[in-house]
């Protein structure tokens, strides 16, 4: 399966969003579409500073490398990141 579903913890927003991505898809893209979609559904534009928010995982590693793909970084279905 080419897709995982990562959990992904926004405290701009106090919740969680499931997200489906591949794992092929770059880090800066997914989390493009992640900030698109989050925005979107709260209905806020101005909540997220595309330019001032990074991908950390909850684990080791922290900070992701923006230019990876999931898969390289070593994102896995089930893992939680959060976007900060």
């Amino acid at each position: 399966m080419d897709k995982i579903l990562i959990d992904v913890k926004c405290p701009a927003t106090s919740k969680s969003y499931d997200f489906w991505v591949s794992k092929k898809l770059k880090i800066h893209d997914g989390k493009m579409k992640m900030i698109e979609a989050i925005s979107g559904s709260e209905k806020c534009e101005d909540i997220l500073d595309v330019n001032n928010l990074f991908l950390y995982t909850e684990n080791e590693n922290g900070l992701i490398d923006e230019y990876q793909t999931f898969e390289h970084a070593g994102i896995k279905s089930g893992d939680t990141i959060m976007l900060i």
